[in-house]
């Protein structure tokens, strides 16, 4: 699908009048499903005469369900808005560039840019002779580009895009066009420490919370350990391994080879084939015990303990990579030192 973004800034007067070029930008995105009011069905007429026969009658009366009758159906959705976008997606946009005058027009190239609150990246450029400009831009031809962006950062972004070309009289032309977009954080990790200097072992302790309004399907969750330590999960939340809960809170049973029923408490995740998934705001806990491969001593200075990774997927199938920051742990205090000198 494609949807057109908002434009960040808009100069006092059009352009667009006066410029032989027309430059479009849409975002590429997936639909979602159509979600419809389900319309009532009429109720059946009974005869009051007989009550058997009226009983009867229901069976053979008994509506069938059509598709208007349910809240989703098969059709698909195009958003209506830029939509929303989040931290660890790829960006994918179309751009494209068309010349709208009658008459030729040389060398035309286009660059295209992303800024964010930290770093300014061009994504692709043809507007030199050698990159990839066109020689002669005829009336109605276009000049397009797929551009794909991994968003690392949150907050603004803003795509650049610049157009450079000669006009029939060999003057040098300039375009620009800003779009603009908010990236936000889909998940939210929360990690706590905690030290057992006795056992040369560290626990590492994160809490992941679904930040969207759509449920997120965990492909993996791990925890990333610095050079200094080797990890081990004390968590297992695989939906091909752990068993989902029932949605009424019943214990599962299991029949062993001799025929003989045990039953299970309602652990795990809600299951989505080999994936668990988070609802709306819902929380995860995971933990981790890190060993130091070095003495205790030698790890006393070692703040940095590692990093927390997740892969997710939404509910069409866009995918997430997300890394957390580096999780820290209070060092211990040093304890005194006292030094004492006799002379002989």
């Amino acid at each position: 699908m494609a949807q057109r973004p908002e434009t960040a800034q808009r100069p006092p007067t059009d352009p667009s009048a006066e410029n032989p070029v027309s430059l479009k930008v849409m975002r590429l995105c997936k639909p979602t499903f159509l979600n419809t009011q389900p319309v009532p069905f009429a109720g059946v007429a009974q005869s009051s005469a007989d009550v058997s026969s009226a009983a009867a009658s229901v069976s053979e009366h008994v509506p069938v369900l059509s598709e208007d009758d349910c809240a989703i159906s098969g059709m698909l959705m195009l958003p209506q808005s830029f939509g929303d976008i989040f931290l660890g997606e790829t960006f994918s946009c179309y751009i494209s560039l068309t010349n709208i005058s009658p008459v030729d027009l040389n060398q035309m190239g286009l660059k295209v840019e992303v800024q964010t609150q930290l770093q300014r990246e061009t994504l692709s450029d043809s507007s030199q002779p050698d990159a990839g400009t066109v020689a002669r831009f005829a009336p109605g031809q276009t000049l397009d580009r797929i551009i794909r962006y991994e968003l690392k950062d949150l907050g603004i972004h803003i795509l650049i895009c610049s157009a450079l070309y000669a006009d029939a009289y060999g003057g040098g032309k300039y375009f620009r066009k800003f779009f603009k977009f908010q990236v936000q954080n889909p998940l939210l990790m929360k990690s706590k420490t905690h030290s057992l200097a006795a056992h040369n072992e560290i626990l590492v302790e994160t809490q992941l919370q679904n930040a969207t309004a759509r449920p997120l399907f965990l492909e993996s969750v791990a925890f990333i350990p610095s050079s200094q330590f080797e990890v081990e999960p004390l968590t297992n939340f695989d939906a091909a391994v752990v068993e989902a809960a029932h949605l009424d809170g019943r214990e599962s049973c299991t029949v062993a080879a001799g025929g003989e029923t045990t039953r299970k408490p309602p652990v795990g995740l809600p299951a989505f084939g080999h994936m668990a998934y988070l609802k709306a705001g819902d929380t995860q806990q995971h933990m981790y015990r890190l060993r130091g491969k070095q003495p205790p001593w030698h790890l006393r200075t070692v703040a940095a303990l590692g990093r927390m990774e997740v892969v997710w997927k939404a509910q069409m199938g866009e995918s997430g990579h997300l890394q957390s920051n580096t999780v820290q742990r209070k060092l211990p205090a040093s304890a005194p030192t006292s030094l004492e000198v006799n002379l002989l």
